[in-house]
Parts: structure tokens; sequence; C-alpha cells
């Protein structure tokens, strides 16, 4: 037991002296948060937009005071000259410029306003910017309608009523930490046990335990311990940082996400033992652990929903290890699922764990023959 823990603790201090490890399994996770942290996602569907009122009248005084309580139009008043806001749109700086004619103006009859079409704003847009022209030109159509109905007095035969919900409020920040938790202790998994292993093999460090009373079993248990260990520093790490930096929310239990956590970093350790066994060197291990983990980090779900993928691939990619793992952590963070409201994941969870423990028992060994 004593040569255990002094394993352990060796492996602790490995650990913190592995400066590309370290990386992967620390700062490379954090700094996806940090650099996500910085993006205002609220502001993405906002359009900055210059109006040229040419008429000057109050009908249309009346029409930009209006068209200043749209949402999504943040209106700049800084743009007198037609030629100087078109600029600023192939500059980038503007995403619309409305341009009010002369002779905006609604004639008035004894019957009441004229229906003879008053001449038609201008609008010069990006046409690069396909989803935002798509929204706006929406709501433009939207406002035109309402304004044709409220001057001639249309009645209204359709109409709704809002009944408001309150739901939690959450961003998409929310949504990627749950990813990055699972891509972090998926690293951690595969470079923690399959770089140490062929590195100690490479360097004849395995055999020359094995040479003292030392046992193999305290030998894997020190490796896997140690490993779960700095996974929970890790999830604590993003977890706190994410919670206390970026205002990120959690719903669910915390402890039923450690449970996930360290469920899935089982997964990814006995996966990094198999891949251990397979590779010769350092530079192969690294190689084939970027084979495994790359697909999964792109495809399963870490920064974008897997749902928007064809849907051959998203059938595909569902039965990877990594996509019920960050499945379950999101449901837990976002929706405060239980556990037993994660049958189906932990069902894939289990599934995956014996097929990467059977095929580190298959593949590993201390010394290749």
């Amino acid at each position: 037991m004593k040569s255990f823990w002094k394993l352990f603790i060796a492996r602790i201090k490995m650990f913190l002296r592995q400066k590309d490890t370290l990386f992967w399994m620390i700062f490379f996770p954090i700094m996806f948060i940090l650099i996500f942290g910085l993006f205002n996602f609220d502001k993405m569907g906002v359009s900055n937009v210059a109006l040229i009122d040419n008429a000057d009248s109050e009908f249309s005084k009346d029409f930009v005071d209006n068209l200043k309580k749209v949402e999504v139009l943040k209106i700049d008043d800084n743009y007198q000259n037609e030629e100087e806001a078109k600029n600023a749109v192939l500059d980038g700086d503007l995403d619309f410029v409305f341009i009010i004619p002369q002779n905006f103006n609604l004639q008035m009859t004894e019957s009441g306003p004229s229906r003879v079409a008053v001449e038609p704003i201008q609008v010069f847009y990006d046409k690069s910017n396909v989803q935002l022209n798509g929204i706006v030109f929406g709501l433009l159509e939207q406002f035109m309608s309402g304004m044709n109905i409220q001057i001639f007095q249309t009645p209204q035969v359709f109409s709704y009523e809002k009944q408001e919900i309150e739901s939690k409020n959450i961003n998409y920040l929310d949504v990627l930490v749950p990813g990055i938790i699972g891509m972090s202790l998926m690293q951690g998994g595969l470079f923690g046990i399959a770089m140490s292993i062929v590195s100690f093999r490479e360097k004849h460090t395995l055999r020359k335990l094995m040479s003292t009373p030392l046992r193999t079993r305290s030998f894997l248990l020190a490796f896997v311990l140690s490993n779960l260990l700095i996974s929970l520093i890790q999830m604590t790490l993003i977890i706190l940082i994410s919670l206390f930096i970026f205002k990120v929310h959690i719903f669910g239990n915390i402890f039923y996400l450690y449970f996930i956590g360290l469920l899935g970093q089982l997964i990814f350790l006995s996966l990094g033992f198999a891949v251990a066994g397979v590779a010769k060197t350092v530079d192969a291990a690294q190689g084939m652990i970027q084979v495994v983990s790359m697909p999964m980090m792109f495809l399963s779900g870490v920064f974008f929903s897997k749902e928007a993928l064809p849907d051959v691939i998203k059938n595909v990619v569902s039965y990877l290890p990594l996509t019920p793992f960050i499945e379950a952590l999101r449901k837990i963070a976002l929706q405060d699922a239980n556990l037993f409201e994660l049958q189906t994941e932990l069902l894939f969870m289990g599934g995956w764990l014996i097929i990467s423990i059977t095929l580190a028992l298959r593949l590993f060994r201390f010394e290749r023959e």
C-alpha cells in the first residue's frame, strides 16, 4: 500500500511537469471558455442602420420615430449624407441604409388619406449578410403592413394574444460549458494515459518498475486514480471560471455532473490504455489520439448541436462515446435532469465503458513483444 501512495503522488508530480499534457488537459479547454466568453452573442441579431430623411415632414418624422422602436434595428444618427452612409455599408460599419424620398408624404382628401402610392423608401444593404437580411426585410415588411392598416383603419379580422411563459435564461455559453467539460475529460483521459505509458515504455521505465516488488495492480490503480483526481480538478476549474467570471448558469445537481464526468473519464482512460497498447512511440500515440479525438470534438456537439448535421452523419455520430457523454452533461446542467432521466445516455456510456475496458485488456501490454 505504501508503494501505491508513493506512485500515486509521483504520478501527480509527473503530470505537473509534463507541459504538453498539462496544456491539453487544463489550459486548452479553459482557453476555449475564455475566448467564447469574450463574445456577446445577444448582440448578434442587431442591425446597424442609417436613416436619411430627405422629406423632413411630420409624416416622415412619425415614420422614423416608429421605426426606432423596432428592437432589431439600431438607428445610427451620425449619418446625414447618402454617399457617406453607402460607403459605410461598403466598409462594414453599417448593415443597412434607409433613404426616405423628398415626397414621402401622405396626401389627405375629404374622404380621408389618399390611397395613391407613396414613393417607396430606398434600402441599400450588403447582400453577403444573408441571414441578417432575411430577418430585417421580414420585419420591415411587417412594419409597413402595420402602418398601412393603422393609416387606413382597416379592420383587424385575425389577431393573437400573448401569453408569457417564464423559461430559463439560457445563452450560448451555458450550452458550451458542458461540451467543454466533456472535451477536456476526453483529452485528459486519452493524453494522460497513452502519452505517459508510451513515454515510460520508450525509456524502459516500465521494465525497470516491473523488476521491483511493485505489483502490476498497484501501478495501474495509481495511474487510474491519479487521472481521476486530475479530472476532478479539471472539471472544478472549468466550472468555477464559468460560474464566477462569465456568470454561466448551471441548473442541475452538481454531484450528478461530477458522477457523469467520472464515468466519462473512465471510458476515455480505458481507450487511452488501448492506444498505449498499440502505439510504439510517443509521436505515434499523439497522432492516434488526434485521429480519435478530433472528429468527436467537432461532430459530437461540443461547440454546435449535432442536429445541424446531415441525417446519415448524425446517426453515426450518435454512437460515438463523446456524444452521450456531452448530452448527459447538458441535460443535467440545463434541464436539471436526474440520473433516472438519463437512461438512454447512461446505457450508451455503459456500453462504451464495457467496450473500452475490453479493448484495453486485449491491447494493453507493459512491454511490446
